[in-house]
């Protein structure tokens, strides 16, 4: 495959980053110390900075809900075109959050800033030199390159860990780069992802390596966070057709199978006298290990009412039952589809290659691609 860089577009990445500063105290703090105005194409960003520079610098935090206040008291003095494109963009904020749809990833904000205010201060920085030049001011020339240095200075990803404004950011920021957890006691093992890991899946040929990035995506999702999913050994109908899969609990072979149903020792053999026990009576014959099918047995149900407990009262002792599963079907994807996005929003993104075809360089071209347009 040619491997084609695609750009950011200046109007798109200038207004990610004034919504970045407007809704985040921290990020507004480093566009405030690494942007300068002149940094912005756009007119009517220009001066949404300025007014986000004076409110941070006087109360410290990002302005939020108050940006629309400042924009009343502002229009009067701008120019009405300027006016109309604020008023717009404040609009479309407004109704991205209100739907749900304003997450931001920050950290990877501020790096695009950085990189992009990096790209701009060169583009301005050529066009000063090559005008002292073409007028004979080699000096003037040699003075922009000395102040440009003070520039690049400003947008550094250097810190000092040991600095207290540092000390606070850092524990400030613990709970707000914490993602999400896997459901259940592998949540609690695990712990929640953070912003920046990078978590890989290690395993031998089918093992379940596939598998448990799939899990690792529907978490992701179920937490409302944007998902993009690259796919580099299925093509695009075996992708989907494996996550409608997951999400329905139907089965496109719907022969009979075995299905494990979990039970506790002590309610087979009749042990168990707690309250919360499902059943009233045990199925585990005297002196023989062999059970009849629970099915059958009046009275009996699988118990797991222990199982979360630590105590020891729960031991783990799974029937296994013959079902044939439901067909997948348009009907049943559609309508779980829909559930999901009612819940969690519309925020999947596959991406399959077959097998051997792309390479990361695709993914990275393919993934900016995606930012740009959706």
């Amino acid at each position: 495959m040619a491997n084609i860089k695609r750009g950011i577009v200046s109007g798109d990445i200038e207004k990610r980053i004034i919504t970045g500063a407007i809704v985040n105290d921290q990020f507004c703090s480093q566009l405030c110390r690494m942007a300068q105005k002149h940094y912005f194409k756009i007119d009517y960003a220009r001066i949404v900075y300025l007014w986000l520079q004076a409110y941070y610098k006087q109360f410290k935090k990002a302005p939020g809900k108050e940006i629309q206040n400042i924009f009343a008291i502002e229009q009067d003095t701008m120019k009405e075109a300027d006016a109309d494109l604020v008023k717009i963009f404040l609009s479309e904020l407004s109704q991205k959050y209100a739907e749900g749809d304003g997450h931001i990833n920050y950290e990877y904000l501020a790096d695009q800033a950085r990189n992009y205010f990096k790209e701009r201060s060169l583009i301005l920085l050529s066009e000063k030199i090559q005008g002292h030049i073409a007028l004979g001011r080699i000096e003037h020339a040699e003075n922009e390159v000395r102040n440009f240095n003070r520039v690049t200075k400003n947008i550094s990803n250097w810190f000092n860990p040991f600095d207290q404004a540092t000390i606070g950011t850092i524990f400030d920021d613990d709970e707000s780069n914490q993602l999400f957890a896997m459901p259940g006691v592998l949540g609690e093992l695990g712990g929640k992802f953070e912003r920046d890991w990078l978590v890989a899946f290690m395993a031998p040929m089918k093992r379940g390596k596939s598998w448990w990035l799939q899990e690792l995506a529907i978490a992701a999702i179920e937490a409302r966070l944007k998902v993009a999913y690259f796919s580099f050994e299925m093509n695009k109908n075996s992708m989907a057709k494996r996550l409608y899969k997951r999400i329905t609990s139907l089965a496109s072979n719907t022969d009979e199978r075995k299905y494990p149903v979990m039970d506790c020792m002590r309610n087979q053999d009749n042990t168990c006298k707690k309250l919360e026990r499902t059943s009233t009576v045990g199925v585990k014959p005297p002196d023989s290990d062999k059970l009849p099918n629970f099915r059958y047995v009046q009275g009996y149900m699988p118990c797991v009412a222990c199982r979360d407990r630590r105590d020891g009262s729960y031991i783990s002792a799974a029937w296994y039952v013959m079902i044939k599963p439901k067909e997948l079907g348009i009907r049943a994807v559609s309508k779980k589809s829909k559930d999901l996005k009612m819940l969690y929003g519309n925020n999947l993104r596959v991406m399959a290659y077959p097998a051997f075809s792309a390479s990361f360089d695709d993914a990275e071209n393919d993934l900016e691609d995606l930012e740009s347009q959706d």
